[in-house]
């Protein structure tokens, strides 16, 4: 059960890396002042975002996998007023560039807490069943969706995803059937990063 929940919070992690987790791509960025108020400015990022589907399950079973045409709306104030003991005006210029990434930011997020939850579960229910060759399988649609957004962004990434993770599936029941002791891939993996020396142990001469 510790290998499966540090796998869990590995997945959990990188689902949260660019590229890795999600591919985004901006159509646009508008960004107004508001009348009246000069430190105040509104900014409205148009991106296309796709999520990868073996780190944001829920995402897809929920409709939410992939956007063409995500609008993000950003209000913020560049006049803060920083400090306690002796408060000072601080204007912070935000560069459009740090305004894409606060919006791709939040739309990650939002799929992410809205999908932690499910995820826990699934890693639980796949160990219940005793089908933890689906675990490795999932590493191997997470390598193909980096490896095919490399290629051809969301389509690349989709197409390159299901291709490793049904290579994967493949292997792990060439592997079970092969293999003597009948075990899946992933525990023959895990024992073989676990595996300690198996030499004798000889007390030293002094």
């Amino acid at each position: 059960m510790l290998g499966i929940m540090l796998l869990f919070f590995f997945f959990e992690i990188i689902a949260t890396i660019p590229n890795i987790g999600y591919v985004a791509r901006v159509n646009s960025v508008r960004i107004e002042d508001v009348p009246g108020n000069p430190h105040i400015r509104n900014a409205m990022v148009n991106c296309s975002i796709t999520y990868n589907p073996f780190l944001y399950p829920f995402s897809w079973t929920m409709g939410n996998g992939w956007f063409a045409d995500k609008y993000c709306f950003l209000s913020y104030d560049e006049l803060q007023i920083i400090g306690e003991e002796k408060p000072y005006m601080h204007y912070q210029h935000l560069t459009t560039k740090e305004i894409v990434d606060t919006a791709i930011g939040r739309l990650f997020v939002e799929q992410f807490n809205a999908g932690f939850l499910f995820n826990l579960v699934l890693f639980i229910v796949i160990a219940l069943l005793r089908v933890h060759d689906l675990y490795v399988c999932m590493l191997g649609g997470v390598a193909g969706f980096i490896l095919g957004g490399t290629i051809g962004f969301a389509i690349g990434a989709l197409i390159g995803s299901f291709v490793m993770f049904f290579a994967v599936v493949l292997i792990a029941i060439i592997v079970r059937l092969r293999s003597p002791s009948k075990e899946d891939l992933f525990t023959q993996l895990w024992k073989f990063l676990l595996e300690e020396d198996q030499l004798p142990y000889e007390t030293p001469r002094w």
